[in-house]
């Protein structure tokens, strides 16, 4: 670690990519569930499940073998929440809620449209909310579809995509965002929602002028080192950073960066492998994962087949602070047996095998798996 001109403190790559890892608590540290998601800051809802869910591989990436029941005990505890998919800690529902409202106050074309959307249908809302009130939990196919328009909201054209004519998922989301309503639970795979005064009554209310500072904070705390202009709210300005973090340089990496001053400390951290989900946070920002782990990542799930380079649901190798290789696994569950269809080594990396066998069958205790062949 050393000084650069304007008294900038100059780290190397490796002690950044230890930083980013300890602050995303896969250095092995995590004692428990609820330990994993204060730490990381929050797990992602994804329903693409080749080997499991996103949020039961980030788990198992930062604790090991566990068992999803005690994610969802922590949900029914109200110790955790889902909202918007994501599960995040109770007391961070306050600024997740205040910070969607902030975008559905900016001033640009698809807020002023929502808005216009929902005072259309302002007796489908209201019968929304009724129903909630007098019978919730309830799922969305518990109640009636009685918008006057549908989603999109005018005047864009007709859609098929994925929200296209869903008109009540989308009145809920927006609810939701409003801090109106909230999922209470779920029903298999359904979400069950209910007002949010039932469900969360002691959300903190946040200050609009607060926000922006709050989730600059909250970006250096779960990410440890990221780029200045990461930290900006969606069609805000930058807040003063001053005071969060500390400004720092990268050797051999351009530009300046933001680090967490408690983990400016150069320590060593566990040499630990294990795999990372597609979508762990980790490697959410693609560019900071090309710039600090050299690792570049392009999702393939959506790529036809004959196209893709390394496969359809590929996980990163995480060793100690370095990306090693990344896997093409799938889970048969019929025959209860992880596959690892390819294992792609990245330049210049070494795998260590006995580490990586040992990481599959940990992954495939947690998944369900009686065997682990192909690695």
């Amino acid at each position: 670690m050393k000084r650069s001109g304007g008294d900038v403190r100059t780290i190397g790559l490796a002690e950044a990519r230890r930083i980013a890892v300890r602050a995303q608590a896969l250095d092995g540290s995590a004692k428990n569930i609820l330990d994993v998601v204060r730490r990381s800051g929050a797990l992602q809802l994804d329903p693409t499940a080749r080997v499991a869910p996103n949020h039961v591989l980030a788990v198992w990436s930062r604790l090991g073998t566990h068992n999803e029941v005690a994610l969802r005990r922590l949900i029914a505890q109200r110790k955790l929440h889902e909202f918007d998919a994501y599960i995040y800690p109770a007391d961070e529902l306050g600024l997740q809620i205040a910070y969607r409202q902030m975008i559905l106050a900016a001033p640009r074309d698809w807020p002023r449209r929502l808005k216009s959307w929902f005072r259309l249908n302002a007796a489908f809302i209201r019968y929304l909310l009724r129903e909630l009130e007098l019978r919730g939990p309830l799922p969305s196919d518990a109640l009636e579809d009685r918008a006057k328009v549908s989603w999109p909201p005018p005047p864009a054209k007709p859609s098929r995509g994925w929200n296209s004519e869903r008109n009540k998922t989308m009145a809920l989301q927006f609810l939701q965002w409003q801090g109106r309503v909230m999922v209470s639970g779920r029903s298999g795979a359904k979400r069950l929602w209910d007002l949010a005064e039932r469900v969360a009554p002691d959300i903190e209310r946040i200050e609009p002028r607060h926000v922006t500072r709050l989730i600059a904070e909250r970006g250096v705390r779960y990410f440890g080192i990221v780029r200045p202009g990461r930290l900006r709210v969606w069609y805000h300005e930058l807040p003063d950073l001053e005071g969060i973090g500390e400004r720092v340089r990268v050797e051999g990496v351009r530009g300046d960066w933001i680090v967490r001053s408690d983990l400016l400390k150069d320590a060593e951290i566990p040499q630990r492998l294990t795999l990372l989900s597609p979508f762990d946070r980790l490697i959410h920002d693609r560019e900071r994962a090309r710039d600090l782990f050299g690792f570049t990542f392009t999702m393939e799930i959506y790529v036809p087949k004959e196209l893709r380079k390394y496969g359809f649901f590929v996980m990163p190798v995480l060793d100690g602070e370095r990306i090693v290789a990344r896997l093409d696994p799938e889970l048969d569950r019929a025959a209860k047996t992880l596959r690892v269809n390819a294992v792609h080594p990245e330049h210049g990396a070494k795998v260590r095998r006995a580490a990586l066998r040992a990481a599959l069958r940990s992954l495939g205790d947690t998944v369900g798996a009686e065997r682990v062949v192909g690695a």
